[in-house]
């Protein structure tokens, strides 16, 4: 009789327990959670099923190198301002041993030749305990600014220029890991710091906000048609007066100066948005009800660098850190003021889909810390009237000819995160329905341009059963010499736009129908 030889888990092929293993795998926290609020914390996951694949890693050498490429195809790097302190410190040393890597990421990624499965990589700067040694001596010295670096003031100690060149740390993370994502979770300040731009000070307090967050992708790790139309950043001088875009707006900033003799008077290039193709960004810059609590919350700015990548303000901060490979643009924040959103709708770069959600997903609004000493009627009055407003100041660019001039002729794509004022909604249904042929409603929430062949369902439905609406107001925009009559689609969406989409409809706190019932400057 032929002896039979049993077969045990530990005897499979290396491909086959590696197919095995990936059955255990979790979604990545940072492809869920990037739209939620800013925290140190936010990426660290609770749930005990996330540590199996790490679990298996312990068994034995055959199993952890199997696993490996699976456990860091998404890494998380938590850092210090004084870990980034002695980073640099390395590696400006001379007498340093130029085989030694004073980061042990950098050293495990190559020991263990990850660089090729790291698909995001997150750099967490989270607020650092190491201000004084145990004998009462000084570690380092304190400085007020997050990396200790030359600063200049600005604006009656309101602003705050960042001067540090922090691109050998770009140049250190990118010559060994080559990620899809790359995005930082920093305070404000450490934020303007690591991008050497300035920071708008004066309301900070106000806002009481811990983290932004800034993320760069990439579809594929191959050279993009978009990927060489930026040149390297050169440092430049400041020529003697630096043109300056002024505005009524809190948001924007206070009249231009040149830079303090106590600072440098140059621009910082950050190699970080050449560094790699990148063709999206995201920044999501919390939650602002904190200002809401505030006197006359309507004149303040946040600590925000919207218009720093923008280049929306005075010099550093008026050379856009966005390069044209970026065609995909998302703006995240929690009921942001209306004056700081505008920054966005004035200076929209050349992109191709927009995205904005300015309503938590999370339970933020059930937060009693959050929405301490904010009443019903505030949250009502103030808080929705923002949201309101602010995507009041979004509608005459997709509407009005005459409002689209510049990039908001080209865009292609609007989506937002937030529901649709159900009222609203209805309302714009039955005025695409009625006047403008050119576009059909693909869900709720959704309109998209009609392509030749496409029918709208429930229209043709609700034309067979004989129901007919009544003759709605004309949106926003329109004048008499729009000749509705003559033209109906030609008052609805222009430009490019293709898709126009909200996450569904809800009836709000407050409704959002008089945006389109009024004509509207832009």
């Amino acid at each position: 009789m032929a002896s039979t030889t049993s077969t045990t888990i530990s005897s499979l092929p290396t491909e086959m327990l590696s197919h095995i293993f990936g059955f255990l795998d979790t979604p990545s926290p940072s492809d869920l959670r990037l739209h939620d609020q800013p925290h140190a914390h936010m990426l660290k996951n609770p749930d005990i099923s996330s540590q199996n694949l790490k679990n298996l890693s312990l068994v034995n050498h055959q199993w952890r190198a199997i696993v490996l490429p699976l456990l860091f195809r998404h890494v998380v790097w938590y850092l210090d301002r004084f870990d980034l302190m002695q980073i640099e410190q390395f590696k400006s040393d001379p007498d340093a041993d130029a085989d030694a890597d004073a980061t042990p990421l950098r050293s495990f990624v190559q020991a263990n030749n990850l660089t090729p499965y790291i698909n995001t990589l997150t750099l967490v700067v989270v607020k650092s305990t190491r201000g004084r040694a145990a004998n009462g001596g000084s570690h380092y010295a304190y400085s007020p600014d997050p990396l200790g670096g030359p600063v200049t003031r600005a604006g009656g100690e309101r602003d705050v220029v960042f001067n540090e060149d922090s691109n050998w740390l770009w140049d250190l993370i990118f010559a060994v890991i080559d990620p899809l994502r790359f995005t930082l979770i920093a305070s404000p300040r450490m934020l303007a710091s690591l991008l050497a731009r300035m920071l708008f000070l004066g309301d900070e307090w106000s806002f009481n906000q811990s983290h932004h967050l800034l993320s760069l992708s990439r579809v594929s790790r191959k050279t993009t048609s978009h990927a060489n139309t930026q040149p390297e950043p050169q440092p430049e001088p400041q020529p003697e007066a630096e043109a300056v875009r002024t505005s009524a707006s809190p948001s924007t900033s206070t009249p231009a100066s040149t830079p303090s003799s106590s600072g440098p008077s140059r621009r910082v290039p950050c190699a970080l948005f050449t560094i790699r193709p990148w063709d999206a960004l995201l920044l999501n810059e919390g939650s602002s009800t904190g200002v809401y609590k505030t006197y006359e919350y309507f004149h303040k700015r946040p600590p925000s660098m919207l218009g720093a990548l923008l280049g929306a303000e005075e010099f550093p901060n008026n050379d856009p850190l966005i390069t044209p490979s970026i065609r995909d643009l998302s703006y995240v924040g929690i009921f942001p003021l209306s004056t700081h959103f505008n920054t966005l709708v004035q200076n929209l770069p050349r992109i191709d889909r927009l995205f904005v959600q300015l309503v938590p997903r999370n339970d933020i609004l059930k937060d009693k810390r959050e929405m301490e000493h904010l009443d019903m009627d505030t949250l009502t009055s103030d808080l929705w009237a923002e949201r309101n407003t602010s995507y009041g100041k979004i509608m005459p660019k997709l509407f009005d000819s005459s409002s689209s001039a510049g990039n908001w002729r080209y865009l292609q794509v609007f989506e937002s995160g937030d529901a649709a004022d159900r009222e609203s909604w209805e309302m714009a249904v039955e005025y695409v329905r009625q006047f403008s042929a050119e576009w059909r409603v693909e869900r709720e929430g959704v309109f998209v341009k009609r392509q030749p062949g496409d029918e709208d369902k429930s229209f043709n439905e609700e034309n067979q059963a004989g129901n007919h609406s009544t003759i709605l107001p004309p949106f926003h925009g329109y004048t008499e010499d729009d000749e509705l009559a003559i033209e109906p689609g030609s008052a609805f969406f222009r430009g490019a736009l293709r898709r126009f989409a909200f996450a569904g409809a809800t009836r709000l706190p407050l409704s959002s129908v008089w945006l389109y019932l009024q004509n509207t400057n832009p």
